[in-house]
């Protein structure tokens, strides 16, 4: 008698990983800014570490994904690049290359006038810290924005910024809710009329 894979470890893994990758996400947030306020630089190291385990993870995934279909990956590549969003590629380089991007940082800024201070560094640090949970609400913004005006160019930009893997995460927290509200879920049937439409 074989087992399904239904059963296994590794789905089972997998599965609750999906499953609590929201709940995950704010709760490294959470995490790394009452760290910031209690030792900044163990938050930091903390930080970097989250961050370069992000980054093994997204490069082989990223690949693996383009490598399975070479035809598909030739016309997506740069959602796939993108998938975790505009913002978490730029704090992921970072995470691999921090001298050359903070210099490239200090030159832009300098280069438009502003000036370089330890508050405006703690307030970065800060922000990247948030930015760990706020990229879902940012992502899910690209969903509320479809339905309204220039939603066309609103919504794509909302995802690409956040990420469209955070908006998974965004739409798994909000089945959370609508779970916890009781929400009523019902079943879209599809009815079969017989009739067969030919394809153009």
């Amino acid at each position: 008698m074989t087992c399904s894979r239904l059963s296994s470890v590794s789905f089972g893994l997998m599965w609750f990983c999906l499953l609590l990758l929201p709940a995950f996400m704010v709760c490294a947030s959470a995490s790394l800014v009452t760290l910031f306020f209690i030792d900044r630089h163990l938050a930091w190291s903390a930080f970097h570490v989250l961050w370069l385990v992000n980054v093994v993870t997204y490069v082989f995934i990223t690949s693996f994904a383009l490598l399975i279909d070479p035809q598909t990956a030739r016309r997506t590549w740069r959602e796939a690049l993108l998938f975790p969003g505009a913002v978490n590629v730029v704090i992921l380089l970072a995470a691999v290359l921090p001298g050359p991007l903070s210099l490239l940082a200090r030159t832009l800024l300098s280069a438009v006038g502003v000036p370089v201070s330890s508050g405006l560094i703690q307030g970065v640090e800060l922000f990247t810290y948030i930015w760990l949970a706020a990229c879902m609400g940012v992502a899910y913004l690209g969903k509320v924005a479809e339905s309204r005006r220039l939603g066309w160019l609103t919504g794509p930009l909302f995802v690409y910024v956040g990420g469209y893997g955070p908006l998974l995460c965004a739409v798994t927290a909000a089945a959370y809710l609508k779970e916890l509200r009781h929400a009523d879920a019902r079943w879209e049937k599809t009815e079969k009329t017989g009739k067969v439409v030919a394809a153009t």
